[in-house]
């Protein structure tokens, strides 16, 4: 795969329907609670302190991101980013969801995964692994990029954890 430029999410298969139908495998880490990408997002987007119905809206939209991820529809830079530059010896990639509420506040959600070669088989399917979910929370006054770094560290070490046993058993279908 071409590596995108300026990290655009171009290269990411997710952008590309040959690679479908796209299985997402989540691995959260050996001691993730979850063991789909759903439940994890859900998670993160039901910490968020906002009205419902904006919460709401965000879910659907995330759940929008991972439908069009499925069918390799997903639009560079506005769904999705990658390979996040900050991420050393392996390429992972960043789904973007967000909603505006309030007068002028923002909620957003970044998804990460990796897109192992051995798990691609165009025009066969493909199957993508997840590693980390967060909110990239946007405070006055702080680096949203500092904490983003942070959960992008994460993402990594969750994709050296399960490599051994193929993160919790991913395959192609």
């Amino acid at each position: 795969m071409p590596v995108s430029p300026d990290g655009d999410g171009s290269s990411s298969i997710c952008t590309q329907p040959p690679f479908r139908p796209i299985s997402y495998h989540w691995y959260g880490g050996a001691a993730s609670a979850y063991t789909a990408v759903w439940p994890a997002v859900r998670a993160v987007i039901d910490g968020i302190s906002m009205p419902e119905i904006d919460r709401e809206r965000l879910r659907g939209e995330t759940r929008a991101r991972l439908v069009a991820l499925k069918n390799g529809t997903l639009t560079p830079v506005r769904h999705i980013k990658g390979p996040m530059h900050t991420v050393t010896d392996i390429d992972v990639y960043e789904v973007r969801s967000g909603t505006d509420y309030g007068e002028d506040l923002t909620a957003q959600v970044r998804i990460y995964h990796s897109e192992p070669t051995s798990l691609q088989r165009p025009p066969h399917g493909s199957t993508i692994v997840g590693l980390h979910v967060h909110e990239k929370a946007i405070e006055p006054g702080q680096d949203p990029n500092a904490a983003q770094d942070v959960a992008l560290q994460i993402a990594r070490d969750h994709y050296y954890e399960g490599r051994s046993t193929n993160w919790g058993g991913a395959t192609v279908m």
